[in-house]
């Protein structure tokens, strides 16, 4: 294995996709950018959500109004499922928790297929899974401050992705600088995390 390859692997930074360059260049530029982003939070996520404003400006989408930018996305999407592009089963528009920050959610077609390049020791993921583990608690403490839920926390930390966690951290801190909290920030987070959890066939309670 060149030194070069082996460390694209240790980086996480090889993207192995499930189109040939064929499909690829019949794409147009925006379909082929679609493509290359959905390929990369496809190998881990069944669902993928993402401000809609923060997403059109990683693409680029140059537009002036999010109507604009909202029928671009429709069209490529409408394309790459038309031509064929099978990771992509599904996609909508819809609202965050505090009613005002709008999402565009991907739904990918099958299971995320599990990394084969594993190139850490059984030792060594287990020590790095927990260290992910006790981050992720913190970061739901620190804006839950609900210490008798932190077993809850774990376990929420243990067993959903990332950006699920974050997205439901990112609305919880949402509705509390709106000032219109009815509830505690901890039965906010909670209620936001089952419904993700519901949705991927994850059972945390």
């Amino acid at each position: 294995m060149s030194d070069f390859l082996y460390n694209s692997i240790q980086k996480n930074s090889l993207l192995i996709v499930d189109f040939n360059s064929d499909f690829f260049h019949s794409l147009t530029p925006m379909g082929q950018r679609f493509a290359l982003y959905l390929s990369k939070v496809f190998r881990t996520q069944s669902i993928h959500r993402r401000e809609l404003s923060e997403f059109a400006r990683q693409i680029p989408i140059i537009a002036k109004k999010r109507k604009h930018i909202k029928e671009t996305i429709r069209q490529t999407c409408d394309n790459l499922i038309k031509n064929g592009f099978q990771l992509l089963s599904d996609y909508n528009f819809t609202l965050s928790a505090d009613r005002q920050t709008e999402l565009i959610v991907f739904h990918r077609a099958g299971s995320p297929v599990v990394n084969k390049f594993n190139i850490h020791s059984k030792k060594q993921k287990l020590k790095k899974e927990q260290f992910r583990i006790d981050c992720l608690t913190e970061d739901i403490l620190d804006i839950c401050q609900d210490d008798k839920s932190k077993n809850f926390y774990q376990r929420v930390a243990d067993l959903m992705p990332d950006e699920d966690i974050y997205q439901a951290i990112s609305e919880v801190k949402e509705i509390r600088d709106s000032g219109h909290v009815k509830k505690s920030l901890g039965a906010v987070f909670t209620s936001r995390i089952l419904k993700f959890a519901e949705q991927r066939g994850i059972i945390l309670r």
